[in-house]
Parts: C-alpha cells; sequence; structure tokens
C-alpha cells in the first residue's frame, strides 16, 4: 500500500509534464538496458573546458543569452540617443474665397526639424551605462549559475562512479556468495545438519542484497 501510494504521488508530478500518459501502466519488468555500463569516465576522458561547452547547452543558461541578447540591444538604443535626429513635415491647406468672392491661393508648408544633442553627460551618458550595468550583471548571473552546474555535472559524475563500483561488486561477488551462502544453508537444513531460521535468514539476506542491487541499477 505505501509503494503504491508513492507510485500514485509520482505519476501525479509525472503529469505535470508528460500529462495524462503519466498514469499509464508502468512496465512489468526492467527494461535489459539497465544492464549497460553507464558512462562513467567523463571526466577522465574530457577536459573541464568539453565540459562546459556541454553545459552552456543548458535551457538555463540559453535563456541567460537571450536575456543578455535584448540587454544589448536595450544598450545599442540607448547610444542611438547620441545620434542626431533629423525630421521632415509637409502642409497642405485649402483655402476658400474671401467674403467677397475673390479666390484665395492655397498654402503649401515644408519644415526641417534637427535635434542636436548638445549636452550628452546627463540623460543619454546614464541611459547607457544603466543598460550597460544590466547586461554586463546578467553576464554575470550566467556565469555563476554556469559554475552551479558544473558543480552539479561533476558530483553527477563522482556518484555514477561510485555506483559502477558499487555495481560491480554486488554482481562479482556479493550476490554469488550470498546465493552461496543461502543454498548452503538450506541444503544443510535439508540434511537435519542446520537451523530452519539459519537457513530462512541466509536466503532473505540474499534477497536484500539482490533489492539493494536493484536499486543501484536503477
Amino acid at each position: 500500500t505505501a509503494l503504491r501510494q508513492q507510485l500514485d504521488s509520482a505519476q501525479q508530478r509525472l503529469s505535470e509534464w508528460i500529462g495524462g500518459q503519466a498514469s499509464l501502466p508502468l512496465a512489468r519488468t526492467l527494461s535489459s538496458k539497465l544492464g549497460d555500463e553507464p558512462t562513467p569516465g567523463m571526466g577522465q576522458t574530457h577536459n573541464d573546458r568539453w565540459l562546459y561547452e556541454q553545459i552552456n547547452r543548458h535551457p538555463l543558461l540559453l535563456a541567460f543569452d537571450q536575456r543578455i541578447e535584448a540587454m544589448q540591444t536595450g544598450v545599442e538604443l540607448a547610444q542611438q540617443k547620441y545620434k542626431p535626429e533629423w525630421g521632415l513635415t509637409a502642409q497642405y491647406g485649402y483655402r476658400d474665397d474671401d467674403p467677397m468672392g475673390r479666390d484665395r491661393a492655397d498654402l503649401f508648408s515644408v519644415g526641417v526639424t534637427f535635434d542636436l544633442p548638445l549636452f550628452t553627460g546627463n540623460r543619454q551618458d546614464k541611459d547607457v551605462s544603466a543598460a550597460t550595468s544590466r547586461a554586463e550583471a546578467l553576464r554575470t548571473d550566467k556565469l555563476l549559475m554556469a559554475r552551479k552546474l558544473m558543480a552539479e555535472l561533476d558530483t553527477t559524475i563522482v556518484q555514477i562512479q561510485r555506483l559502477n563500483e558499487r555495481r560491480t561488486l554486488y554482481d562479482q561477488q556479493l550476490l554469488p556468495q550470498m546465493a552461496e551462502q543461502a543454498e548452503a544453508a538450506l541444503t544443510a537444513y535439508n540434511n537435519d545438519d542446520g537451523d530452519f531460521a539459519e537457513a530462512v535468514r541466509a536466503r532473505i539476506a540474499e534477497l536484500n542484497a539482490k533489492i539493494d542491487f536493484l536499486t543501484i541499477k536503477v
């Protein structure tokens, strides 16, 4: 019942990501691929630079790149304020006859505006400085996040290496030995040369070791 409760809870959490498929029945047996050796030697066969390049593909860091790019656009927009702005206007006005019935000419006007930033030490400089600071702050945040992910990756690599060592130990030594002990205890009991409780304890120990081994593989 406790395991079913854990299963229901896990499926509810999984449904956040895959929807109704989370409630589908689970496989009755574990995949044979669990017997394959995970890649443990990443820290040995690849240097930190290669690992950092892989980490840079993480969605969190890609999101930082998009925000930094947007901030850089803000810097460029702030820098545009240093440039002079030109404007051109044109107007046409229709005039009706005057009260005496005399014809009046229509009007047409053209205007040119020129905005030259002369005192950039105040608003423009502050805008550029603020935009640049925000972009640099994001770059720093990205670097800190990358370091955190690298630390998590290094920790996971070490965990995989130690799990592989434990799995080899269970597979090649502990499980065969415990199976032999359980079989010997059962044979001794069948030959009236052993204790039933000892035979049961040996079999339980073997089953517990198999459960531990399965947990390591998972």
